[in-house]
């Protein structure tokens, strides 16, 4: 399965197509939303393998399958003080509010601030 992207005015933005069809007008990740957009319609099983080429090459940049291409994985159990796959963390402390009081160094009393000059 293939899809074909091209660059958008220089802006890191994607027009993707797929069997000569635009499929997605506007990405910044065209392999990630190609394989979820041809998930979503039926067109393609996480198995199937992806291959990205720019429009009108037909040097594939980039393949994998739909699968990984569209980042979807089983959840996994996070290990004992790692974040959840939400991203959020399962201890239930809650950090302080305000950080810790500054150190200051000492400053030798020989220095005058008052005083202009070198010091």
């Amino acid at each position: 399965m293939r899809i074909e992207i091209a660059e958008i005015e220089n802006r890191n933005l994607y027009r993707v197509w797929h069997d000569g069809a635009v499929i997605i007008e506007r990405t910044t990740s065209p392999m990630r939303a190609a394989a979820r957009v041809l998930l979503m319609r039926g067109v393609a099983n996480l198995d199937d393998v992806l291959e990205m080429t720019r429009r009108g090459s037909n040097q594939v940049d980039l393949r994998a399958t739909i699968g990984d291409a569209a980042l979807l994985e089983a959840p996994t159990e996070p290990d004992e003080g790692d974040a959840d796959p939400d991203g959020l963390s399962d201890s239930s402390e809650v950090p302080e509010a305000t950080p810790p009081a500054l150190k200051t160094a000492a400053v030798p009393s020989e220095w005058d601030f008052a005083k202009p000059g070198p010091r």
